[in-house]
């Protein structure tokens, strides 16, 4: 690989190494609660704290997004509610990290805790309290696949098995938690620099969640230091840093914590399988039923892409 000397020398520049001119430290403050509607927030002495050069919260950011135009159900901060522990609730940028902390420390929020749902099965049974008040019993999409006669498979099987599997949800854990840095020009062009690995969806998804032609944001992949998937969607530090840079008029650079990579992360959903096999005696298979449940979490996400 042309890029392994510097890897291995430790030359080569990841999200986090990069630095920009007045460039100022981005913070996001995350919800404690699974499922929350918020009753009110104040941002107001985090705004005034000096070194704080930006405060955005939810009613600044109301356009939702998502991988697919099925699926765009997210905002960059929460508008009405929060949907999962970890989910975005205001975002802050300062000439510092202890700064910045501390202004998230002042937002006051107050919250109408409402009943949550943990396990997918359960949920789907759910009459109230959903997720997404569209979104009945709190599905998100559902398909169904036929192909030939499964009946007549059945019926022509020596054995059948019927399994299930239950598939625990999983974080990739890269060595390289999510980061990003945004900076617009002084013609208003966006520049994001992000370990992301879907550079094109991120420039669209900034476009439309910025309300910006997609000609005027960049978006530049420097090295990734591991994403194996976890990466592959767009992550909403990356959007929060865009639009703190865009209100600070300064650039700003967002880097996950650990805790906050397993907030925020998109890894493998945890997946039920319910498995029905029929087999002939000399090992072929005459039919395979299955029903497959994905828990995608509180946004749909890349969860309709896998699950069909």
């Amino acid at each position: 690989m042309i890029d392994s000397v510097d890897k291995v020398t430790g030359a080569g520049k990841y999200a986090d190494d990069l630095d920009l001119p007045g460039m100022l430290v981005g913070k996001v403050l995350h919800s404690a609660h699974p499922h929350a509607r918020i009753r009110f927030l104040d941002t107001s002495a985090a705004e005034r704290l000096a070194g704080v050069h930006a405060v955005v919260a939810g009613r600044e950011t109301p356009i939702k997004y998502g991988i697919l135009p099925v699926g765009h159900d997210e905002t960059i901060f929460a508008a009405d509610k929060v949907r999962y522990i970890g989910d975005n609730v205001a975002g802050v940028a300062a000439e510092s990290e202890a700064v910045a902390e501390e202004a998230l420390r002042l937002i006051r929020v107050d919250y109408e805790v409402l009943p949550a749902h943990f396990d997918p099965e359960k949920s789907m049974l759910a009459e109230t309290d959903l997720i997404h008040a569209d979104r009945s019993h709190n599905i998100e999409r559902e398909y169904h696949h036929h192909f030939g006669d499964v009946e007549e498979g059945f019926a022509g099987a020596d054995y059948i098995r019927e399994d299930r599997f239950d598939c625990a949800e999983v974080t990739h854990a890269a060595l390289e938690p999510h980061s990003t840095l945004a900076a617009f020009d002084a013609e208003g062009s966006l520049t994001v620099w992000s370990s992301t690995q879907v550079p094109y969806y991120l420039m669209k998804t900034l476009a439309s969640t910025l309300d910006m032609a997609e000609e005027r944001v960049r978006v530049v992949k420097p090295l990734v230091g591991g994403g194996f998937g976890g990466k592959s969607e767009v992550i909403p530090l990356e959007l929060s840093a865009a639009v703190l840079a865009r209100k600070a008029g300064r650039p700003v650079k967002i880097t996950y914590t650990r805790e906050e990579v397993f907030y925020a992360h998109r890894g493998r959903p945890r997946t039920i399988i319910e498995l029905k096999t029929g087999i002939r005696r000399d090992g072929t298979l005459t039919a395979v039923e299955a029903r497959v449940i994905q828990d995608g979490g509180a946004y749909s996400g890349c969860g309709v892409v896998s699950i069909v």
